[in-house]
């Protein structure tokens, strides 16, 4: 469950307690960064709307955009007080001892009441009670965080416990303190702002500690406030702002309200619910944290991830300039619909962090910590040929390089993710038994790995030249063994060979992805059928005629099928082979071998690569 975040960058006392004038392009830019970049609610106080002046298009007039936002529930304004005339009149009363500073309250008419928000949730804590609390607490000598040196000192505290004391109905803020902190008529700066400070973080702290919220960093101007944030970087304003830039919308973060006014209130109103957006921001959210772990790494110092936020946030945007200025996300979707370019954009950029090898291991980090990864999927080869296939087709399409991967008896291929799933390849020996054999390296695959299902990839023998091509790719609907057999003998002494293996069917939802995949390919002719499998090479017509008399059924066959499908089924995995056709098992297997070898490897990688990048590998089950 994420925290919801306090806006407490509208909050005009907190800009003046470091020595700055509210920016209204700094703001807006950092609303809009959080509405797009994050799925957390939005709340701020009621009375930061009415008293920071950069957040107003008049002086009787809130910004045409948070009014909007509010409607929507895009932005959620909290007071103690729910009716907008009830608001003013109290804030009247807490401000007339500093007028010149809240003049809304005291111009506003009652007819223009209804042009501004009110309070969409309502507090049972006064912030002003809350406020003195705290403040009188520190001036006792409570916990105090000490700014370049200097600690507020015991005169300073005085004056304000003083102040405190004689407060009466008037609102706690920096001119409360003024008359008691002044000497010689003035006040210093480094007294007013040790106590201008204590007063923002009591204040901000106050309305976090109401929703058990959060704030924003990398707000410019704002940085003295990102200590108080429980969760860098996942909303810093300046990682996520580029994030966005690169997914396409980045004129939106500054750029006219009522030019986009259509876009914005479409997607304000959907902001809280669209899955599609939900998926953005987890996407967002992944690559803010690997960003965020290759950054820790790269300074090499503990004390860097606790306190120099500056220095990680610049290594994360060096890390952006490196890795993620290269993808392509130029996703064409209609001008109103930011949700859709934000789902497929970020989807995108997701890809090339998964896909790069300098970020695999801080991407692995954050994946785990998210408690998002990624589900798995193996596929499986045998030759060198059906090994190459599988590394050049993965690698045009992520990328990047596999990475190589050890497991307690086995190796493997990091291919990157591909379609929503992480790809990993094994090679095992030829045939189903045996040391190294399909059996033994898939178990062991499956094991180290645990994917949601394996693949067989790779070349099969034919059984009909006349009907069938060099490249035919054949899905394994059903798997035959042809191995164990019951050889008998007929009344006349003759030979009778009776099957005893197994014939099994494929898992249906692999079934279905591939055959999904089938409509619209382009490549060599697709079989759904019977496939053999069985220890023995074979390359004899009269032997394959043997095979046909008792499986006529059968499209053609190979070795290590059987062995997938013992080691999936034993540990209630998905399965199926996946193999096209390189020769026709009739004593010509020699024949153009490596040509015809590298077209069916080509062929059958290339269909269920086509099959894995059009997702629905992610969704599903360990096994049907």
């Amino acid at each position: 469950m994420r925290r919801p975040i306090y806006l407490h960058f509208f909050d005009r006392e907190l800009w003046e307690a470091v020595g700055a004038t509210p920016v209204e392009s700094y703001i807006t830019r950092s609303l809009r960064t959080l509405l797009l970049g994050c799925d957390a609610s939005l709340y701020c106080g009621l009375s930061l709307l009415w008293e920071n002046p950069a957040l107003r298009d008049s002086p009787f007039a809130i910004n045409r955009s948070i009014v909007e936002f509010s409607r929507a529930g895009a932005i959620n304004a909290v007071s103690q007080y729910p009716a907008a005339d009830e608001f003013i009149e109290t804030r009247r009363e807490l401000y007339k001892h500093d007028m010149n500073r809240y003049p809304l309250y005291y111009s506003i008419k009652a007819g223009d009441v209804g042009a501004v928000p009110g309070a969409a949730t309502v507090k049972e804590t006064s912030a002003t009670r809350e406020l003195s609390s705290r403040l009188d607490s520190w001036a006792q000598g409570g916990v105090e965080r000490v700014y370049d040196g200097h600690q507020a000192s015991d005169a300073v505290k005085r004056a304000v416990r003083k102040a405190l004391f004689e407060r009466g109905d008037r609102a706690v803020t920096f001119a409360l303190f003024r008359p008691y902190l002044a000497s010689g008529g003035r006040v210093s700066a480094k007294d007013e702002y040790a106590v201008r400070r204590q007063i923002s973080r009591a204040y901000t702290s106050h309305y976090m500690a109401h929703a058990f919220g959060d704030l924003a960093t990398g707000v410019p101007g704002l940085s003295f406030f990102d200590s108080l944030s429980r969760s860098f970087p996942d909303y810093d304003v300046e990682i996520l702002g580029d994030l966005i830039s690169l997914c396409g919308l980045g004129r939106l973060l500054s750029s006219s309200f009522e030019a986009d006014r259509l876009g914005w209130v479409n997607f304000a109103s959907r902001r809280g619910s669209d899955l599609f957006f939900v998926n953005a921001c987890r996407n967002f959210r992944v690559i803010v944290r690997t960003l965020h772990h290759l950054a820790v790494d790269g300074l090499r110092t503990e004390s860097a991830e606790q306190s120099d936020l500056f220095g990680i946030r610049a290594h994360m945007k060096m890390s952006i300039n490196s890795y993620l200025r290269k993808t392509s996300v130029d996703v064409e979707f209609s001008q109103s619909d930011y949700i859709s370019k934000l789902a497929a954009a970020s989807h995108l950029l997701l890809l090339n962090v998964q896909n790069q090898r300098e970020l695999r291991r801080a991407y692995e980090m954050a994946d785990a910590e998210l408690g998002e990864k990624s589900p798995r999927l193996l596929l499986a080869t045998v030759t060198a040929v059906e090994r190459d296939a599988v590394l050049r087709i993965a690698g045009g399409i992520t990328g990047a390089e596999p990475v190589l991967e050890f497991g307690s008896r086995r190796g493997y291929y990091s291919l990157g993710n591909v379609g929503g799933v992480d790809v990993f390849l094994v090679q095992s020996e030829m045939g189903t038994s045996g040391p190294g054999g399909s059996i033994v390296t898939v178990a062991d695959a499956l094991d180290d790995i645990k994917p949601i299902g394996v693949i067989m990839v790779g070349i099969a023998f034919g059984v009909d030249d006349k009907k069938q091509e060099i490249g035919e790719i054949l899905v394994s609907r059903q798997l035959q063994s042809y191995d164990l057999m019951r050889v008998g003998t007929d009344h006349a002494g003759g030979e009778v060979l009776t099957p005893r293996g197994d014939r099994v069917t494929a898992s249906s939802s692999f079934l279905s992805r591939l055959r999904m995949a089938e409509v619209g390919w382009t490549g060599k002719r697709v079989r759904f059928g019977c496939l053999l499998s069985g220890e023995k090479l074979v390359d004899n017509k009269d032997y394959r005629g043997e095979l046909q008399a008792l499986f006529p059924e059968a499209d053609g066959g190979e070795m290590e099928g059987a062995g997938v499908y013992t080691a999936a089924i034993e540990r209630h995995v998905n399965w199926i082979v996946v193999k096209a056709v390189c020769d026709w098992a009739d004593g010509n297997k020699s024949r153009n071998k490596t040509r015809r070898q590298a077209v069916a490897a080509e062929q059958a990688a290339s269909f269920v690569f086509r099959a894995v990048q059009q997702g629905g590998f992610q969704v599903l089950l360990t096994s049907d």
